[in-house]
């Protein structure tokens, strides 16, 4: 089966580690700083921002914080539910405005066979997708290349990067951040330029599916 190595999944499903991560590989998302105590949490004073817990999935370990009062709160009820402490890494993400876009691709050991992405059309539960449409983003197609060369990947590979709208005909691609890890490996059925990322993974001798 065609799964990365454990140490390369530790470092993108924890969202520190895999804030962290993107610092080391210089690649773009949005300003943000990591705490673990609730006197580290409340001096925050830039709003908006968001918090997000290190591991978390359909949005329930993410907030957002839209004033000192929306601070206290969530720090509040984090000391409650033990998620505030010297073990536990919390992030704490600056707001950055944008259309929300979904990338999958397929590596072989760190080199890239296919590609595919989508942007949202609506949000439904969670802040997850209820409706995708195909885009064409060769930034973030040579992003995630850069990404996966890093890690020496091998399988499935699903990012959420999100895009800040410009007014300008042209989007800036200074502006394209990616905002989540990766949470899951996964058997990507969409085709890109007609390239089918099934028959592509099939087609390498990896293996027939990933899953998690």
């Amino acid at each position: 089966m065609a799964v990365p190595d454990f140490t390369v999944l530790d470092q993108t499903m924890h969202k520190a580690h895999f804030a962290r991560l993107l610092d080391e590989i210089q690649l773009p998302q949005p300003a943000y700083k990591i705490v673990r105590t609730e006197e580290e949490l409340l001096p925050h004073n830039e709003f908006p921002c968001w918090i997000k817990l290190d591991f978390c999935t359909a949005g329930q370990g993410v907030r957002l914080v839209k004033s000192q009062q929306d601070l206290e709160i969530i720090a509040e009820q984090l000391q409650r539910e033990a998620w505030l402490g010297e073990s536990r890494e919390i992030i704490v993400q600056q707001h950055a405005e944008g259309f929300k876009r979904g990338a999958a691709g397929v590596f072989r050991k760190g080199e890239l066979l296919a590609f595919h992405a989508c942007q949202n059309r609506s949000i439904g539960v969670g802040g997850s997708s209820n409706a995708k449409l195909t885009v064409h983003d060769p930034e973030m197609k040579e992003l995630m290349r850069a990404f996966g060369a890093h890690l020496n990947w091998h399988g499935a590979m699903c990012l959420v990067p999100q895009t800040a709208i410009v007014m300008t005909p042209r989007r800036d691609p200074s502006q394209l951040y990616i905002f989540a890890p990766i949470s899951r490996a996964t058997c990507v059925v969409e085709e890109y330029i007609g390239i089918s990322q099934v028959d592509q993974y099939r087609s390498s001798e990896m293996a027939v599916r990933t899953c998690g």
